[in-house]
């Protein structure tokens, strides 16, 4: 009988399946599975699979599965591996699904097999329960033959061999297959049972074909067997001839895989082996495809990657469009351990992908600083940008699990923060925008740029200011940081102490932009306070000694400007005009010579100038105007809107416009008008002047003041203006025949007249304005000097007084506002990149010398300042600056030495308050009284006992004396007898024994 021949009788057909499964039915073994991510969604999705009995075989019995420690979830199927506790698959029963990398997934193959089902004539249902029947010789005898190629296939897909036998010895084709062409060896190796091999076995003693591609060339039986992580099927499969490399640059199948790949994908060790062993291609001859290599990356496997590399897997073959080596998937999942495996086989940490990233930029956003550690242990470049001109410091503050970590090791390796990248933000504007105070917290300590804008013009303390207001208390600490002890204790009188600006001008481009950039953004972003800091104070102090002959020049410009502006208006509306009238007045023609010029000038208003100087003074104020035209036109070009917002800008093109209208040529009559502009212009011009002097510090607070109270009594009178405008109409009708009240115009301002205390009452009551309606009149006058007179003046004097001991509180803060605007706005001019424009005979290397003239920092070496605090032959600084740079100091810790400070600067040390320096003073004071104290009384306790010694000392030699002269009377009354010889010669010693 051959093997496709139907046995004769079904008692034949008992015997020889009972003989062939002898073995299997008491086959008992743990299975591995793979569950997916969804467990729940999976089972209700899942159709049960009824018995003969109604018992329904439900997955959920395998929920004891424990999940196995060496597998993670993957990167392709999100599905884990398991391992069931205390559960044996017997022949018969439906197969537990591996759907962890599989290739399809157990409902897939299902319903492929239902699909083959729906075209029977008999109930799938009753299909169903027979297949799921455990009792052969009843129920799978009532299959109908129609169906044996859905039998097949389902016995595969459970790996119960009785049935495949049963059906295979009935005539079933081996190569039974679904709609998808998906055949039973398909089916059987996607299996992970124990069985699965001998299914494999039997399907190929009966003619099986070993490598057959399903319908979209996805895979064979070998890939399914690997992607199941089945090493007994991979190695029948292998044993029976299949393609080791099938899928490998295969123009049939471009989108398929490799058995290896899938087997690394499966995380299944043995079967790699066996893949290897067998003469699995570990390297892809086509480009960009996926290798093993790239799947032990991304997956983080050490063993399969370790494995990979023992057999010559190539580390630099890229992958996908994106172009990323194995060293880039394993740096994007943060897998330290693969890093480590290809950093030691000398894979590139500097290469970059499709966009530009290196490992580094992928493992700073994966937050692994393991992996960061580990490429710049082997020499990653931190310097590298990608397209978005993105550092890894960039790409590390995207996130904030454990940024703070990784931007310390950048910053230890030496990376750049204040990079930007291609929009203008630095790392600490991302770490603002991202609400990461503690990686903005060390960008600051580390000497990030505050001043760095975007392209939007955002600086990056706008950015704190608005998104992480915690960090601007970081500012102070780091400012605190300058101050570096060089010598000696700060309590002692030969102390010297190191400045260090950098803190204040952290980059190294100030001969480019200047230095003032950080103590501006302070002021725009409304942090004026911390000006008032000892650092930045002793910085505007010397800052100002550097720049104040520019200002000196400029105020100088300013004034020969108006100067020349005034000179040249007298000569022409007031000594032309005065001598016009004069020869008018004289009936006497103009004269030419400049002899006869002067004959008339005792009739003349104004004494007379010479031609020639009223036209020196004429060019001259053109000059001026011109020269003030390009300073304008440049400013506008430097920074347009900043121009645009300065009210003194209008100003000064007002007054070049005045220059150019009251310069017309001597041949045209000057007209009203000109009268006009020119009174208006000389007024703005010496108004304009008395602002530049305001720039002074020594005479800023006055000029503000006046600024100040002029715009808050603007707003004052603006408010009370229609109670003024009444009492002039009032006053209107009730003197409608006075001139100075019955016209509007002149009624109000002979009301602000009034108002000023310029009343008149006996003219307008007793004189020739005697009222028509004396009692409206008295009443209304007597509103009058109540309501403005008398209320609205001392409220205006009020205010004015209230404004100026406002201002003279905040004089020292608005001081130094005053000094930084202006240091900035002469910074700005020097520095400007206009100046690079001019032609080749402005001399470059002035230019040059005047710029590095006015910085404090120099951008070519370390310097720092010496300062002696407690030395009052020091005059580098003001002593109130030296005072408050000493309380920096003691303000510290003093567990450390003073000179360690600098290296090891708290971030928990508090500010140090006036209050809080004087009582330590107090303190210090109380203890070297406390000192002198003990001192003075310890010595008269000395003394005290001194004096009761020597007492005692009397007492006891009166004592001894007495003795004496009784022991010698007592002698001399005895005779002299040996033994009183011999008493005599003892008595001394015996009294001076005593003694």
């Amino acid at each position: 009988m051959g093997k496709y021949d139907m046995p004769s009788t079904l008692g034949d057909q008992k015997c020889s399946e009972e003989k062939r499964n002898k073995d299997f039915r008491t086959r008992s073994g743990r299975a591995k599975v793979r569950k997916y991510a969804n467990r729940q969604a999976f089972q209700d999705r899942r159709k049960p699979w009824t018995t003969t009995n109604g018992a329904t075989c439900n997955p959920n019995h395998f929920d004891n599965a424990v999940d196995d420690p060496t597998f993670s979830i993957s990167s392709e199927s999100n599905t884990s591996r398991t391992e069931l506790k205390n559960c044996t698959i017997q022949a018969g029963e439906p197969s537990l699904w591996l759907s962890g990398s599989s290739v399809w997934t157990e409902d897939q193959l299902k319903n492929g097999i239902d699909e083959l089902l729906s075209n029977q004539e008999a109930s799938s249902v009753h299909i169903k329960t027979i297949l799921a029947s455990t009792e052969q010789s009843r129920n799978w005898c009532e299959l109908p033959s129609s169906c044996y190629n859905a039998a097949i296939l389902y016995a595969s897909m459970t790996s119960n061999i009785a049935m495949l036998r049963f059906y295979l010895q009935r005539g079933a084709s081996p190569k039974a297959a679904d709609a998808e062409q998906r055949t039973a060896l398909h089916y059987a190796a996607s299996s992970s049972a124990a069985a699965a091999a001998d299914c494999i076995i039997s399907l190929r003693e009966y003619g099986a074909e070993i490598n057959p591609w399903d319908k979209l060339g996805i895979a064979t039986p070998l890939i399914c067997a690997a992607a199941a992580g089945n090493a007994d099927a991979v190695k029948v499969l292998l044993h029976a001839g299949a393609d080791v490399n099938a899928g490998l640059a295969d123009p049939k199948y471009p989108d398929s895989s490799t058995p290896l790949v899938w087997a690394v994908r499966a995380r299944s060790v043995t079967c790699a082996i066996h893949l290897l062993e067998a003469g699995a291609a570990v390297n892809s001859p086509q480009a960009y495809s996926e290798a093993p290599i790239h799947v032990a990356a991304t997956q983080g496997d050490t063993d399969l990657m370790e494995l990979l590399l023992q057999k010559k897997a190539d580390i630099r073959v890229l992958f996908g469009r994106e172009r990323m080596s194995a060293l880039h998937l394993a740096a994007e999942r943060g897998n330290s351990g693969c890093i480590h495996l290809l950093l030691n086989a000398k894979a590139d940490c500097n290469t970059v992908n499709f966009r530009g990233q290196t490992p580094l930029h992928l493992a700073t956003l994966s937050q692994s600083v393991e992996s960061v550690a580990a490429l710049l242990e082997a020499g990653a470049r931190h310097d590298i940008c990608d397209n978005e001109l993105k550092s890894p410091l960039h790409s590390a503050i995207i996130k904030t699990s454990r940024s703070t970590d990784i931007v310390h090791l950048l910053i230890t390796a030496g990376a750049d923060i204040n990079r930007r990248d291609n929009f203008g933000c630095t790392p600490l504007h991302l770490a603002a925008i991202n609400e990461n105070s503690k990686a903005a917290t060390v960008l600051v300590q580390a000497g990030a740029d505050l001043s760095a804008k975007t392209k939007g013009g955002v600086s990056a303390l706008d950015f704190l200011v608005r998104r992480t207001p915690d960090v601007l208390a970081t500012i102070p600490r780091r400012l605190d940081s300058a101050v570096i002890v060089a010598d000696h204790d700060p309590l002692d009188p030969d102390c010297e102490l190191h400045l260090d600006f950098n803190v204040i001008v952290p980059g190294g481009d100030q001969q480019r932009v200047g230095e003032t950039g950080f103590l501006i953004t302070l002021v725009a972003a409304g942090q004026r306070h911390i000006l008032q800091h000892p650092i930045i104070r002793a910085f505007l102090h010397l800052k100002w000694f550097k720049i104040r002959s520019l200002f000196i020049v400029s105020l100088l410009f300013h004034a020969a400007f108006v100067f020349s502006l005034s000179a040249n208006i007298l000569s022409i509306y007031v000594v032309h005009r005065n001598r016009n009238c004069s020869v008018t007045n004289n009936q006497q023609p103009p004269l030419n010579n400049e002899s006869d010029v002067m004959w008339d000038s005792t009739h003349c208003l104004y004494p007379q100038w010479p031609l020639w100087l009223q036209d020196a003074f004429k060019y001259l104020n053109l000059a001026f105007g011109a020269l003030s035209l390009g300073k304008e036109f440049f400013q506008l070009l430097q920074t347009p809107s900043e121009y645009v917002r300065s009210s003194e800008n209008y100003i000064q093109c007002f007054l070049i416009v005045g220059v150019v209208a009251i310069n017309l040529p001597k041949n045209l009559n000057h007209g009203d008008w000109q009268q006009h502009m020119a009174a208006i212009i000389i007024v703005v011009a010496w108004m304009e002047l008395m602002m530049h002097v305001g720039r002074f510090p020594v005479f800023g607070l006055y000029v503000q003041m006046f600024t100040t109270v002029a715009a808050n009594i603007a707003k004052f009178l603006t408010a009370y203006m229609s109670l003024i405008i009444g009492f002039s109409l009032g006053l209107s009708v009730l003197y409608p025949e006075t001139e100075s009240l019955a016209r509007l115009p002149y009624s109000l301002v002979t009301t602000v007249v009034m108002m000023t205390g310029e009343l008149e009452y006996s003219k307008y009551f007793y004189d020739d304005y005697s009222p028509t309606y004396p009692i409206t009149t008295l009443v209304v006058f007597l509103a009058f000097l109540l309501f403005i007179v008398v209320v609205l003046m001392n409220l205006l004097v009020g205010l004015a007084v209230s404004d100026i001991q406002g201002l003279r509180k905040s004089a020292g803060l608005d001081r130094l506002v005053r000094q930084t605007r202006l240091i900035a706005r002469m910074e700005s001019i020097v520095f400007s990149p206009w100046l690079n424009q001019l032609p080749c005979w402005f001399d470059t290397r002035a230019r040059k010398f005047i710029q590095r003239k006015i910085l404090v920092v120099p951008p070519t070496h370390h310097r720092v300042y010496t300062v002696r605090p407690n030395d009052p032959r020091d005059n580098r600084f003001p002593p109130d600056i030296k005072d408050n740079i000493l309380k920096i100091l003691l303000a510290k810790p003093h567990k450390q030495s003073y000179r360690e400070l600098h290296r090891n600067n708290t971030n928990q040390s508090s500010p140090l308050t006036e209050e809080l320096f004087d009582e330590l003073i107090q303190n210090v004071h109380r203890l070297c009284h406390n000192c002198v104290s003990q001192i003075v009384l310890m010595n008269s306790s000395v003394e005290n006992r001194l004096s009761k010694l020597e007492n005692q000392w009397i007492s006891t030699k009166k004592q001894l004396d007495t003795l004496i002269g009784m022991l010698t009377e007592k002698s001399s009354l005895s005779g002299p007898t040996t033994s009183g010889q011999q008493q005599n010669a003892n008595s001394p010693g015996l009294s001076s024994h005593n003694f």
